[in-house]
Formats: C-alpha cells, sequence, structure tokens
C-alpha cells in the first residue's frame, strides 16, 4: 500500500494528506485528548504547588486601582523567581517535552501503519510508539531550536552592527534554512535515519527553493486552519459569555481539533516525504517499524 499513498500524494498531495487524516483522526484524537489533560493537570499542579493559584487570585480580586501596579508586579516577580517555582517549571518543560516527542512518535506510527495497510489497534500503535524515535526526536528538535536561535542571534548582531537590510536578507535565509529541514521528522521515524543522517537528507532533498515554496503553502494553510479555528471558537466564546459551559466546551474543541490538526500535519510531512523519496515497489516498506510490537 505505501506505494499506493507515494503515487497518491505525487498526483493529488493535499487529497491524499486528507485521505490519510480522515482514516486516522479519530486514533490520534485519543492519544492527543489523553496528551492534552495530562499538560493540563501538570500545569495545574505546577501552579497550585508553588501557592500562585490561590494567593495571586485573592490578591488581584482586591487590587481596584492602579495605585496596586507595583504590588501585583512584585507578587508574580516573588512567585515566578522562586525556587520551587524554577525547579517544578524546569521538570514541567521536560516533561512537556518529552509528552510532545511521544505524541508525533505516536502520530507518525499511526500513519506508517495506516499506508501500509496492516492491521492495528489504539493499544498496538501506542506499543510501538514507545520507541527510539522518542529521544531521536527530542534531540533533533534541540539541536534545530539551538542552531536556529544561534543564528537568529548573529544575525541580529550583524545588522545592529551594519544595515538593517542585513537583517532582513538574513531572516529570510533564516527561513529557508528552517523549511529544509522540513522532512527530517519523518526520515526518523519512517526510514529510521539517526539525527544527523535525518537533516543530512532533508537537506539534500529540499533545495532553498523548494523550502521557499514550502513556506507559501504552509502559510497559506496556517491561516485557513486559522480561520477554522476562530469559527470553531465562535460558539463556545458565546456561550462562555452566558455560562461555564462555554468554557468546558472550549477545551473540547482545543482537544478534539488538536488531534485533526496534529494528524493532518503529520500526513503533511508524510506526503512531502514520501514525493521526495525513491518510488517503492508494491511489497516494499520502509524498515523501523517493529512489527512485533504489533502482532
Amino acid at each position: 500500500m505505501l506505494h499506493v499513498y507515494q503515487q497518491g500524494f505525487q498526483r493529488d498531495f493535499f487529497g491524499t494528506a486528507l485521505k490519510l487524516t480522515g482514516k486516522t483522526w479519530l486514533k490520534m484524537t485519543i492519544a492527543y485528548v489523553a496528551y492534552y489533560l495530562i499538560i493540563v493537570a501538570l500545569l495545574g499542579v505546577l501552579v497550585f504547588s508553588t501557592g500562585i493559584g490561590m494567593d495571586i487570585m485573592g490578591k488581584v480580586q482586591n487590587m481596584s486601582d492602579l495605585q496596586n501596579a507595583e504590588e501585583l508586579v512584585e507578587l508574580f516577580s516573588e512567585m515566578f523567581l522562586s525556587p520551587t517555582f524554577i525547579i517544578l517549571g524546569l521538570i514541567y518543560i521536560i516533561i512537556t517535552i518529552m509528552l510532545s516527542a511521544w505524541m508525533y512518535t505516536y502520530a507518525f506510527k499511526l500513519g506508517e501503519l495506516e499506508m501500509k495497510d496492516r492491521p492495528y489497534t489504539f493499544s498496538s500503535v501506542l506499543k510501538a510508539s514507545y520507541s527510539k524515535v522518542i529521544g531521536r526526536f527530542i534531540l533533533s528538535s534541540i539541536l534545530a531550536y539551538t542552531a536556529l536561535i544561534i543564528m537568529a542571534a548573529v544575525i541580529s548582531g550583524i545588522a545592529g552592527l551594519l544595515h538593517w537590510s542585513l537583517g532582513v536578507i538574513g531572516f529570510v535565509a533564516l527561513i529557508g534554512i528552517a523549511y529544509r529541514w522540513l522532512i527530517v521528522p519523518a526520515a526518523i521515524a519512517l526510514d529510521d535515519k539517526g539525527v544527523m543522517e535525518a537533516f543530512t537528507l532533508s537537506m539534500k532533498k529540499i533545495s532553498f527553493g523548494k523550502a521557499y515554496v514550502y513556506f507559501g503553502i504552509s502559510v497559506l494553510v496556517i491561516i485557513a486552519l486559522f480561520i477554522l479555528i476562530v469559527i470553531l471558537s465562535v460558539i463556545p466564546a458565546i456561550l462562555g459569555s452566558l455560562s461555564e459551559i462555554g468554557i468546558v466546551l472550549q477545551y473540547i474543541i482545543n482537544a478534539l481539533s488538536g488531534g485533526v490538526i496534529t494528524m493532518l500535519t503529520v500526513s503533511i510531512i508524510i506526503g512531502l516525504h514520501m514525493r521526495l523519496s525513491e518510488p517503492y515497489s508494491e511489497d516494499e516498506g520502509t524498515p523501523n517499524i517493529e512489527d512485533h510490537l504489533i502482532e
């Protein structure tokens, strides 16, 4: 079935990405809801375990004029710069990164199994998602963001010393570099590539010219998704002005739409990777799926 999807991505890219999303969105949404609830619960633990919750809310309610603004700033500084908050905040960030890496591993495994037309259940995909791919996703993300931050800092420094136009040119180049790394996750998850090997492969397959085309397309997709999210937010916003049910409904919509959007994003990256790969034969598959976990 891989060759069928590859041909589909060649002929009708977005149609095939939507098809793959349509066949996998439910199982992806279940995983995303679990991820979403864990993140919200951990955030609640972080807030209330450091005393931020009731203290701030109680004092904010008593502040009726601007004379208390300095007191509010001092209160926030005291809370957010406390050793307890910093330690728990770092733990929260680490756990969030690990959960995000797992969620995307799950999404890529789910998409791969669907394309291979393998029988699978939520639990079997869940088992397959606990793999070395999670660690590689974390490492690749750290390397990519660190490199981009360093390059952005260097560009800003050069622009400040010389001329602002160099900053514009530099950041345009930075966008191209970032988008040349677009299929790194797919190379790691689907082709079992190491981190540096995945970066090398992605830069080999995606030229600067292609990178800017993908950037333009992604902007249009993001705008379309933003409009959709705004539309979905109207109803709970209206209900929220009337009662607490709107807030609950907003959380439900965020969780459900988040799963669909995540799977659509992964499907697009998979499709791009397959378009740029060598043709698959009818019985050919990618080598890294852990079949013993799916049986």
